[in-house]
């Protein structure tokens, strides 16, 4: 699988958070391909603020893969092949063809795929969010961990704000997941987090 992770995985001791670009601090583009390496295993992964294909219904995922692409939501999953064509191929039909002298097209059988396409859109996007938040309201009764827990959410956005903070800096974060800290540093430490209007930033500190 290429890029594309629900959870980006930040639960090991340490992780190094890599941004592909780096844009003026003012701006935060809505999406960006992003590099977490822990326990030595590299996981590039990309995230979205936006944006995706048609008839998720209510928000859902898209795994981008080396060979095939994966819509996935309440409603179903599509899995949509990518087409088996000889690069020298893709290079030689740009722009209609190249002249005499350029990469030329060479035999290959036609309307290859990579993988087999499936789909299945059984699922119910309405109902399926009212067993969420049924869950949610069991769960306040219960005192039991609801199927979507804060600590994944806030691993998520984790995730998202040091992939911003490593695009502004312009180098690759050291996070220590244990502590919740960029190690050595300071400039990329200083925007974890930003002051807020009173009473709110008393109370925020109170917190800490």
């Amino acid at each position: 699988v290429g890029a594309g992770f629900p959870r980006p995985p930040l639960d090991p001791s340490a992780s190094d958070v890599t941004a592909a670009a780096r844009r003026p601090a003012s701006t935060t583009p809505s999406t960006r391909p992003s590099q977490t390496t822990p326990f030595f295993v590299n996981v590039q992964w990309r995230e979205a603020a936006a944006g995706g294909r048609e008839g998720l219904g209510m928000g859902g995922l898209v795994f981008q893969g080396t060979k095939a692409t994966m819509p996935i939501s309440r409603l179903g999953y599509e899995i949509i092949p990518d087409p088996k064509i000889n690069p020298i191929n893709t290079v030689s039909a740009i722009l209609g063809g190249h002249p005499i002298g350029g990469p030329q097209p060479i035999d290959e059988p036609k309307d290859q795929l990579w993988t087999t396409p499936q789909q299945d859109k059984s699922g119910n996007a309405l109902e399926a969010y009212k067993l969420h938040a049924r869950n949610f309201l069991d769960c306040i009764k219960s005192r039991n961990q609801p199927n979507s827990d804060l600590e994944s959410g806030h691993q998520i956005a984790t995730a998202c704000h040091l992939s911003n903070i490593s695009m502004r800096v312009g180098r690759k974060l050291n996070w220590d997941p244990q502590k919740e800290q960029i190690q050595n540093d300071p400039e990329a430490s200083a925007m974890l987090t930003r002051p807020f209007r009173d009473p709110w930033d008393k109370e925020l500190k109170a917190l800490l």
